[in-house]
């Protein structure tokens, strides 16, 4: 009965011990990340010129200054991109089964919903919600690019890039890229001061593996052409301040050092005036 007793106390007690061992040594990779405005800057940080609009967990954030600042609550907010003349945001905001894109001004108070994407609430179709995302506007400010979930094909859902007036309805849109299928589409359409766009494609590269290429086009639903190869796998495109230059993230793991890479590429076709930028 004591030995039976005693192995039951050291039973508890290794447990015990053993539990609080391994949480001490628990990864943190799983731990939720601090809000932007917990950060407090060291004295000696560099500050970034201007300010920088961004997202986490919902909710949007501004840095200037060298501090954050949050905007919205986490809501789903999203993808936030600043008025070329600076004046407002644009952003989306994302429910369960569709999302939006709305103006907001800089400090985050919503000042009119853009597109209207929820299905009819009577109908329990999901197909009939759409999801809009990577919201631009032109250079002048009266077009407004984004991703778009049209057209649908059954399951074959992909995002295509589409123009609409500011001020319109998707009714006044304009399809402008045809997607490829069953691979995520054309995203991230970025619009150029000559009327066109850069945009990332999605495909599948010739070993069967899905990559991103960076592609130009100038005119409705036209074929376009690849700026980038597709075992470079690049995605993200943006525009320099002086609109000559465009950088994009390229994959440049064939090269042997399996990291991605910020590169800066030249040649623009909207400019002959570029020149090149290492």
């Amino acid at each position: 009965m004591l030995l039976a007793t005693g192995l039951a106390v050291l039973m508890v007690v290794i447990g015990s011990a053993t539990y609080i061992y391994l949480t001490g040594r628990q990864s943190k990779v799983a731990v939720a990340p601090l809000k932007p405005t917990q950060a407090s800057p060291s004295p000696h940080s560099f500050v970034l010129p201007g300010t920088l609009y961004l997202a986490q967990s919902g909710a949007l954030y501004s840095l200037s200054e060298g501090r954050f600042h949050q905007l919205t609550g986490e809501s789903g907010w999203t993808q936030p991109a600043l008025f070329p003349d600076g004046s407002n945001l644009l952003a989306v905001k994302r429910s369960g089964f569709y999302s939006d894109v709305y103006v907001l001004n800089r400090f985050g108070t919503v000042v009119r919903q853009v597109t209207a994407n929820a299905g009819p609430v009577s109908n329990y179709d999901t197909g009939l919600n759409h999801w809009s995302f990577y919201p631009r506007l032109s250079p002048d400010g009266s077009t407004l690019w984004m991703s778009y979930d049209e057209p649908k094909f059954g399951y074959d859902v992909v995002m295509s890039v589409w123009a609409m007036p500011l001020g319109g309805t998707i009714r006044q849109a304009k399809l402008w890229t045809n997607s490829n299928d069953y691979t995520g589409g054309d995203v991230q359409p970025i619009p150029l001061p000559t009327g066109g766009i850069i945009y990332t494609k999605y495909d599948y590269g010739p070993d069967l593996k899905l990559i991103g290429q960076l592609w130009f086009t100038n005119r409705v639903y036209a074929y376009g052409k690849a700026l980038t190869a597709p075992g470079d796998d690049c995605r993200e495109p943006s525009l320099s301040s002086v609109r000559q230059f465009r950088q994009t993230i390229c994959d440049i793991a064939h090269s042997g050092h399996g990291f991605d890479a910020f590169c800066a590429i030249s040649a623009c076709p909207w400019s002959r005036n570029a020149q090149k930028q290492h």
